[in-house]
């Protein structure tokens, strides 16, 4: 019954709101010949940017018509993101090299905020979006109760959202405007092991590819962001090898995740 209580939180913080990819475990990799299978819900805010590649290039909707998002050609537009998501992981390490993964999931809330002039802009979704993603990682350090375990892990995760709702100040319209993120991270793993729980710290490196695709133009606005997040989680092994994880990230990135873990 608890187990199914927490589960239930878990799915339900797929659609809370508070974006580098989540790690989601300590430091020490699965065992030889070993795998795992994560579900979890993800919440976060990030400020990604775009570049304009002419005034005409991306419109929205106002009052009496159609606008540039910017009458500067050149401008870059910094936006504000909040997404929340839920996915489902796949891990597995066939030896004693690397750790391989593969996630796929749903975006279940999707806000894009920015200004064209005095209006304050806000892109949404009514219906979910998709992200995946593919990682492998590999041990610098076994941990034990007396020492730390230190891991690494490279990721790439594509995200696609189609925006059909544009709130342009007081006003809402019907849009038809394609997202989609592409993000490349690595990532440094520390972890301790005590009893059943296992804390875990780190740091994110992160580059992010910005796309937004005007549908009634097919014209793309695009640019790119580099960004740092520490991180701190903690893992609690519940039964044997199943347990519960939770991940906050910071500075650059702004999230909480929580998930549980099933080994085999």
């Amino acid at each position: 019954m608890l187990r199914a209580l927490v589960l239930g939180a878990i799915f339900c913080s797929g659609v809370f709101v508070v974006q580098a990819s989540e790690v989601l475990s300590s430091a020490d990799v699965l065992e030889a010949g070993s795998w795992a299978v994560s579900v979890y819900g993800q919440g976060s805010e990030t400020k990604p940017q775009v570049k304009m590649s002419g005034i005409d290039a991306v419109s929205v909707p106002v009052s009496g018509g159609m606008s540039a998002v910017s009458s500067n050609e050149n401008a870059e537009i910094k936006m504000e993101q909040t997404v929340s998501q839920v996915l489902a992981a796949f891990e597995f390490r066939p030896s004693e090299g690397l750790k391989y993964r593969f996630k796929v999931g749903q975006v279940r809330e999707f806000d894009l905020e920015f200004s064209s002039g005095s209006q304050t802009n806000k892109l949404q979704a009514s219906n979910s979006g998709y992200v995946w993603g593919v990682g492998l990682g590999g041990r610098i350090a076994p941990g034990s109760i007396v020492s730390t375990a230190i891991s690494w892990d490279l990721g790439y995760t594509q995200t696609d959202v189609s925006a059909d709702r544009f709130e342009g100040g007081p006003v809402v319209y019907a849009v038809n405007e394609q997202w989609r993120q592409e993000e490349y991270q690595g990532s440094l793993d520390f972890s301790r092991r005590w009893k059943a729980w296992e804390p875990f710290a780190g740091i994110k490196l992160t580059h992010v590819v910005n796309r937004l695709m005007d549908g009634s133009t097919k014209r793309t606005i695009g640019g790119t962001n580099d960004g740092i997040s520490p991180f701190i989680g903690l893992q609690w092994m519940v039964a044997d090898k199943e347990s519960l994880v939770v991940e906050g990230s910071f500075l650059d990135e702004k999230s909480l995740t929580a998930g549980f873990k099933v080994q085999f």
